[in-house]
């Protein structure tokens, strides 16, 4: 979002915080159960089932959806941010944008279902993600302009909490349709819609936009450019937590976006072993984040240290990491499970000081 957009909250009614905090935790449960439940389950299963494809095959079309996908939101989120400063209508800034992209996002979703190549699949997944940051960027950019700063870190917390919860109840909902992927697209369709739709309904309504003046002192091209331009000068601790943070993100998506072949391929489970399997690593997985989430920040706080807490964290990630690659039985999926999720969420509030 540009600087114009970020302006100080006026005073508002008690209620109004807990009404962002309903909608936008609506929004990140449901956001979860639609994304993880799609990319870590039912699309993975169709390029094996459905479509016929080897280990070999299956695999590297996985990683190349991911990837282009990946590249593709870094665009789209920038381009959506930009349009939407400059969005004037009667329903305000955001909320065209959260409207309209959850259908996007909740049809794009349903619609890998459909296709007969990855290719298709890799379409659509690029559109499912236009939709998706549709809604995530505008929703972000309401918590800067339309909530009080004394309440920025209760939603903001209510949107974490609420894609770890999404994430396990995603991978739980997606292993229970591995036999029936079709239907299982319908569900994670449908909370993709649900998610733009409740948040609209549940938060309280944007004001409009329509007598705003137009912001024409920059062409979308240059904030486009400028956000994607990264700091050059005193930005030694920008590094360092990018660096961090990036290479914990690659390493979790590793795991995470192939559980199921891991199950399969690695452990050598059945399609009914491995659909078991993930709904026991969701549980742990929402557990295990939930209590990290809680505990991380009150002990950095408390040691009033930083590094030493997140180099710990690096440890026990890397540790659950290697359990699968160490030992084959279940259980220790189950613990390469538990440990990323709650080393990750360790670093996040150590990384963000």
């Amino acid at each position: 979002m540009t600087a114009a957009s970020a302006t100080p909250a006026p005073s508002r009614p008690a209620s109004d915080k807990w009404r962002y905090v309903a909608g936008f935790m609506a929004f990140a449960v449901l956001s979860g159960i639609a994304f993880f439940g799609t990319m870590s389950v039912l699309v993975p299963q169709r390029l094996r089932a459905d479509l016929g494809m080897g280990a070999v095959e299956s695999t590297a079309a996985l990683g190349a959806i991911n990837s282009a996908g990946s590249i593709a939101s870094i665009f789209i989120a920038l381009f959506v941010g930009a349009l939407s400063d400059r969005t004037r209508s009667r329903w305000g800034k955001r909320t065209p944008w959260i409207f309209t992209g959850a259908f996007i996002y909740g049809i794009c979703f349903w619609s890998l279902s459909r296709p007969s190549s990855a290719l298709l699949i890799a379409i659509f997944y690029i559109l499912a993600l236009v939709g998706l940051n549709m809604v995530q960027a505008p929703i972000y950019a309401l918590i800067s302009d339309r909530v009080e700063e004394s309440s920025r870190a209760t939603v903001s917390a209510a949107i974490g909490g609420g894609g770890v919860i999404g994430q396990g109840i995603g991978t739980l909902i997606g292993s229970r349709f591995m036999e029936n992927v079709e239907i299982g697209f319908i569900c994670t369709g449908l909370c993709a819609l649900a998610a733009g739709v409740l948040a609209v309904i549940l938060a309280p309504k944007e004001p409009s936009s329509k007598d705003l003046p137009k912001d024409t002192s920059k062409p979308m091209w240059r904030i486009i450019l400028e956000s994607l331009t990264p700091p050059l000068k005193d930005c030694g601790d920008f590094y360092r937590a990018f660096i961090c943070r990036t290479c914990l993100i690659v390493a979790y998506q590793m795991i995470f976006s192939y559980q199921l072949y891991i199950l399969t391929d690695h452990i050598h489970d059945t399609d009914a072993q491995a659909a078991n399997a993930m709904a026991i690593i969701s549980v742990l997985t929402m557990v295990a984040s939930l209590v990290a989430s809680l505990i991380s920040g009150p002990i950095a706080d408390a040691l009033h240290r930083r590094k030493a807490p997140i180099a710990v964290a690096c440890a026990v990630f890397a540790l659950g990491l290697a359990m699968p690659w160490i030992f084959r039985p279940r259980w220790a999926c189950s613990s390469s499970a538990a440990s990323p999720p709650s080393a990750t969420a360790c670093t996040c509030p150590s990384t963000r000081r």
